[in-house]
């Protein structure tokens, strides 16, 4: 688990953010933007003159989006990082936000915490949070010894966060939500609830931490969220989680639910999300008494109950999967044949070199009860990138995007109800994209509703040598070297016919 961050401190007022003046210097000879043209999708390459610490999807007050991207400095720099925002209109345009950031500026978040449907860019580093303001300022908004704004509630494993009108930051035991107080123009604590901390001594140090906070959306009332923290390990048999019950009150309360392992086992992977309308806790495990070098990871879906005993349900849900404990499975709830019902999907590396993917559904009834046989497609693909569960060509189904062999692939969900398959078995769209081996996201970044397909490289080193940019000298280090950069592709998918 992960130490997180705790806010301090409240907010001045938030005003509107206008990004990125259309003549910024040096914006055009710092970085460059390439775009490509095929007969079924389009390419835009971006590539940064520093590494890539973050990317956040931005929505303007006029409605247009854009990509937020903070930059770090060339290696061998003082020089303090900076923001470009990557704008989707007629053409894919980059520019530079015109503010000076702090030095060890790591973050950034789109929040709408005013809740006019125009978002306010926070900016963070450890200890501080400011945000922008219209004049391209930096105002301080959050101050304290655990302020960190990547501590943020999180949806999924691929760092998406809730679009809300309120802030959840995590913090060694607390979590503090945040929202703006329209009459003072000022964001307040709002509520703050206490959470477990768990102490490990790391040689001379003795390390504090307490579970992430996860955001499970409503599926009736949109903008609207459960969340949770956890989950906890009580002993090697029963789970943990807490409900923080966001009712207005300063002390916030907080309410537990428990679920058992059906053995010894130890927590690898875990994930929160709605089955049927009821919040689920989906782990993959090993075994905690003996663990085996080549042993099998397992899926289990537990119930959160309200149980007094503390005991916990058993899973709804035991399977042994495919995957060796040194990949990490990838865990979902979708309905895959879209009648209405959820499924349980694990992704899975399969082999001792991960030269297969398995694409396994294990189909549900409604009931909390799944199907004896379980749907299932296996690819010969080596790859450790890919998303499942976005629906790429708007047909209803979920699909698969992976990258392998620097080519992404885009896998499109089986339509028959009569079929044994989760995905098809041949892609639809090959893109070459090169070599990417960091991050893959699916969203709508341009605001179109079909999801464009983001690839995130946060240090390439690839293009050669670097000749001195202005201002640099001779003995700069920088100069005859090859210089670590940020990379960003954003592949847009028209048309799904295999080439």
């Amino acid at each position: 688990m992960k130490g997180l961050g705790l806010p301090a401190l409240c907010l001045l007022a938030l005003g509107v953010v206008p990004l990125a003046s259309e003549e910024t210097p040096g914006s055009a000879e710092s970085a460059h933007v390439k775009s490509t043209e095929a007969r079924n999708f389009s390419l835009t390459e971006v590539v940064l003159p520093g590494p890539l610490a973050q990317v956040e999807p931005f929505r303007s007050p006029s409605g247009g989006r854009s990509l937020i991207l903070l930059v770090e400095p060339g290696e061998g720099s003082a020089a303090p990082r900076f923001i470009y925002e990557l704008r989707f209109e007629d053409s894919a345009r980059l520019s530079d936000l015109p503010v000076v950031l702090p030095p060890e500026a790591d973050s950034l978040a789109s929040v709408d915490l005013s809740g006019d449907g125009a978002p306010e860019l926070l900016v963070g580093e450890w200890g501080r949070i400011f945000w922008i303001t219209g004049e391209g300022k930096l105002e301080p908004a959050l101050e304290g010894q655990d302020v960190d704004l990547k501590a943020r509630a999180r949806l999924a494993h691929d760092g998406s966060t809730p679009d809300s009108e309120d802030l959840l930051l995590g913090a060694v035991g607390r979590v503090g939500r945040f929202g703006l107080d329209a009459g003072e123009g000022q964001l307040r604590r709002l509520e703050e609830f206490r959470i477990p901390v768990a102490a490990k001594l790391q040689g001379d140090w003795l390390r504090m931490s307490s579970s992430l906070v996860s955001a499970v959306p409503s599926r009736d009332e949109p903008g609207q969220y459960t969340y949770l923290v956890g989950p906890e390990a009580v002993g090697d048999r029963r789970l943990r989680t807490l409900v923080l019950e966001t009712d207005g009150e300063l002390e916030g309360r907080v309410g537990e639910r428990w679920s058992r392992l059906p053995s010894p086992e130890t927590v690898q992977e875990s994930l929160y999300a709605a089955l049927d309308g009821e919040i689920v806790l989906l782990v993959t495990t090993v075994q905690a008494d003996k663990r085996g070098i080549f042993e099998k990871e397992k899926l289990r879906v537990l119930r959160l109950s309200e149980d007094r005993s503390r005991a916990g349900e058993t899973p709804i849900l035991e399977v042994v999967s495919r995957t060796r404990n040194w990949y990490r499975p990838g865990l979902g709830v979708h309905d895959v044949n879209v009648d209405g019902y959820d499924d349980v999907v694990l992704v899975q590396p399969k082999g001792l070199g991960g030269g297969e993917l398995v694409v396994e559904a294990f189909m549900g009834s409604g009931s909390g009860e799944f199907a004896k046989k379980a749907r299932r497609t296996n690819l010969k693909v080596e790859t450790e990138l890919w998303s499942y569960g976005e629906d790429l060509n708007l047909d209803g189904h979920p699909d698969l995007v992976l990258v392998a062999d620097e080519v992404l692939l885009v896998f499109l969900g089986v339509s028959d109800n009569e079929t044994e398959l989760v995905v098809g078995a041949e892609p639809a769209w090959r893109v070459p994209v090169g070599e990417i081996d960091d991050r893959l996201r699916v969203l709508d970044v341009q605001g179109d509703v079909r999801p464009e397909v983001l690839l995130i490289e946060r240090r390439h080193t690839g293009g050669g040598t670097d000749e001195p940019e202005e201002g640099e000298g001779s003995d700069s280090p920088a100069t005859g070297q090859e210089r670590a950069r940020g990379r960003l592709s954003l592949v847009a998918l028209t048309d799904p016919r295999t080439d």
